[in-house]
């Protein structure tokens, strides 16, 4: 589980943010003016209804998250949205994506 500092309050509004559109997620992304990154993640019912399902997901990309990028984003809110596509992939697929929108990231 992610520590508090790096979990992204649900009240946050993304007003000036970029957005990168992949098949498996979405992702907002915005500067904050904390020392820290903050991540959320979001999968909707409509990607299946059960809670059982929809946690395993959210596990498989928060520990990926957790592992690789906690210490290295600096000032920023990120916001992974999931969509149904993401159901249907193999984690290592999901990982690849990851690594490649966290790297754009970086680069803005």
């Amino acid at each position: 589980m992610l520590a508090r500092k790096f979990r992204l309050p649900a009240a946050t509004q993304f007003k000036n943010s970029h957005m990168v559109r992949e098949d498996m997620f979405t992702v907002k992304f915005q500067h904050n003016n904390l020392s820290q990154a903050r991540f959320g993640f979001v999968v909707a019912k409509t990607i299946d209804k059960r809670a059982v399902v929809r946690n395993a997901l959210k596990r498989m990309v928060r520990g990926h998250i957790e592992n690789t990028y906690l210490g290295l984003e600096k000032g920023v809110d990120v916001l992974f949205i999931l969509r149904p596509a993401i159901k249907n992939m193999p984690k290592e697929q999901v990982i690849r994506e990851i690594d490649e929108v966290m790297l754009r990231i970086k680069s803005l």
